[in-house]
């Protein structure tokens, strides 16, 4: 899939509200575009939303604008470029067992689970990234910045998206 170009209000450092998933109408500060995706962070101590990746249609970028630390935060994620072949060529030979098991009216086989001493160290590597992005963040905002991104953004009935500015 090509790079798709970036909205011109979505920059590093601006504030935007999740529009999808769990963390919907929470406010992130958009740290980096990936390839058709952008990293966000709560920051996480202080709002709850973590350093994840969020499409483009699914965040309104706001007029507010927060400094942010010069990191890699793509490689924080554990995201390199683009996929390799192997990773391919696996999916190939999953979807030809699920076809040969699937005409056998077989069980497949189950799919490769992580041990818990691999999942723990996963979780310590998301932790250590975290703190990498949260620390130097935190301390560059003011109180006011950090209430308002302790805030959620909701709609009522009397509520017109259409006439707000964001």
């Amino acid at each position: 899939m090509p790079r798709k170009e970036t909205r011109y209000k979505i920059q590093k450092g601006t504030v935007g509200i999740i529009l999808a998933g769990v963390y919907r109408g929470r406010r992130a500060v958009i740290l980096a575009q990936d390839g058709n995706t952008l990293v966000v962070t709560g920051p996480e101590k202080i709002n709850g939303v973590p350093l994840r990746l969020v499409g483009y249609k699914s965040i309104i970028p706001t007029s507010k604008k927060v400094p942010i630390p010069d990191l890699d935060y793509v490689t924080l994620l554990g995201r390199t470029g683009r996929k390799s072949n192997s990773n391919l060529k696996n999916k190939r030979r999953r979807a030809g067992q699920l076809m040969k098991a699937h005409v056998a009216d077989e069980e497949p086989e189950a799919a490769e689970e992580f041990t818990d001493s691999q999942k723990a160290e996963i979780k310590k590597k998301r932790a250590e990234a975290q703190s990498a992005v949260d620390t130097p963040l935190i301390g560059k905002l003011s109180d006011i910045e950090k209430q308002y991104l302790k805030t959620t953004f909701s709609l009522s009935s009397r509520s017109y998206p259409h006439l707000m500015s964001f």
